[in-house]
C-alpha cells in the first residue's frame, strides 16, 4: 500500500514538473520570437514608392512597406510559407513572397511587410493593421 502511494505521488510530482517546464518553455518560445520580430522591425528602414521606383533600393536591404494584399497564386485566398502575393501601396504594386511560418492572412487584408528587398519582397514578417495593438 505504501509503495503504491510513493509511486503515485512520484508519478503525480512528475507530470506536475513536466507541465511546469512546458509552459516555461513556450514562455521563452514566445520571448523569443518577439525579440526577432522587434529586430527585423528595428533594421527595416521605411521606402518610398519613388525610391523603388527608381531602383534606388540596394538589393539585401531590409525595407518596410505597407498596404492591401490583392492577388494571391493560392486557390483558396490564404497566404502561408512560400506563398506569392501581389501588395497594392497607392497606385503601385509589388511581388512579395510570404517567408513567415506562422500567418493567418487573407486576400484583401490591410498589412504591413517587414523584408528583404531582392526586386520583389522577401518578407519575413507580415503583420495586419490593428494587430501588434493589441
Amino acid at each position: 500500500m505504501f509503495k503504491k502511494w510513493v509511486i503515485s505521488l512520484l508519478l503525480f510530482v512528475f507530470l506536475v514538473s513536466c507541465t511546469t517546464f512546458e509552459k516555461e518553455e513556450e514562455k521563452q518560445n514566445k520571448n523569443f520570437s518577439k525579440e526577432i520580430d522587434t529586430s527585423i522591425k528595428r533594421k527595416a528602414r521605411v521606402v518610398s514608392n519613388e525610391e523603388l521606383q527608381e531602383g534606388a533600393i540596394p538589393l539585401y536591404e531590409w525595407i518596410f512597406l505597407e498596404g492591401q494584399i490583392i492577388q494571391t497564386d493560392q486557390k483558396n485566398n490564404e497566404i502561408t510559407k512560400g506563398t506569392r502575393f501581389i501588395l497594392q501601396n497607392g497606385d503601385y504594386q509589388y511581388q512579395v513572397i510570404n517567408e513567415q511560418t506562422t500567418s493567418n492572412l487573407n486576400l484583401g487584408d490591410f498589412v504591413c511587410v517587414y523584408g528583404e528587398y531582392y526586386g520583389f519582397i522577401k518578407a519575413s514578417l507580415i503583420e495586419r493593421y490593428g494587430e501588434n495593438d493589441q
